[in-house]
């Protein structure tokens, strides 16, 4: 009979063991980073992440989009990375006010940095057209107004809009203007560069014009009202060479008409 040993080493009694190191997540934009889109509208491009794991793209992971800055919205909000480890928002629309607009893409329950997109909203196309400034002004027949009239030009949503042309033209009482084609500043305004009213005291009224169809406001219509200026001319009308009894009061009482530098009755 032979008695066979066992080798205690093999058994495995007096090895070692070994741990795999935690999985690390990591989040990297992709996608839709840094855009411009008008307020009120999608972005182009909707944002996306890509997810990985020690380096190596996961597959499988459930990533939140939220947006966090300058209102508006998104469409699938929660979306699942692919095989590239790829995740895609369904749509980032802009806030309604022309400004930053921030969107965060996370890994829920996780160590993982966030990842933050920032996109600009801008003011969209001309919508209205409204006065600022410069309207039922009261001046001297033929001198220049001293209030210049402007308009301010905002979209849909109330952002002023810049470099929109605004023609100024005479409607009426005559006159002069100048500069009559200035485009909207920053701020949504453009203003008329003068406005020298017609000789004739009475009405004087200036249109601003959009080019465009459907735009509130426009045209808008300034209306001022020139009066007579200074005396500048004095004329006998009644009473002169008449001849009567010495000591009686005359049959026709002598008057005088006094008028402006342009033919305006004085009144007072």
């Amino acid at each position: 009979v032979v008695a066979l040993g066992v080798n205690s080493a093999c058994s495995g009694g007096g090895g070692g063991s070994s741990t795999s190191p935690a999985p690390t997540l990591a989040l990297a934009p992709s996608a839709g980073s840094s855009q411009t889109a008008t307020a009120g509208h999608a972005v182009a491009i909707a944002p996306s992440v890509t997810v990985t794991s020690n380096s190596q793209p996961k597959a499988g992971v459930t990533v939140a989009f939220a947006v966090v800055g300058g209102g508006g919205s998104v469409t699938g909000a929660t979306a699942t990375t692919d095989a590239n480890g790829s995740a895609q928002v369904g749509s980032w629309t802009m806030g309604t006010v022309a400004g930053t607009n921030s969107l965060t893409a996370s890994v829920p329950s996780s160590t993982a940095a966030p990842v933050t997109f920032s996109a600009l909203g801008v003011a969209g196309a001309a919508a209205t057209v409204s006065k600022t400034s410069g309207d039922g002004q009261t001046s001297a027949a033929g001198l220049t107004l001293a209030t210049k009239p402007a308009v301010l030009v905002t979209d849909q949503y109330s952002n002023a809009v810049s470099g929109v042309t605004v023609t100024f033209a005479v409607a009426g009482g005559g006159g002069s203007i100048s500069g009559t084609t200035p485009a909207t500043s920053t701020n949504g305004v453009a203003a008329l560069g003068g406005w020298t009213l017609g000789n004739v005291a009475g009405s004087n009224t200036v249109t601003a014009t959009v080019a465009g169809t459907g735009i509130t406001g426009n045209p808008s219509t300034f209306t001022e009202t020139g009066v007579a200026g200074p005396v500048a001319t004095v004329t006998k009308v009644a009473g002169d060479n008449l001849a009567g009894v010495a000591g009686s009061l005359l049959a026709t009482s002598p008057a005088v008409r006094l008028a402006d530098q342009f033919g305006n009755l004085v009144a007072n």
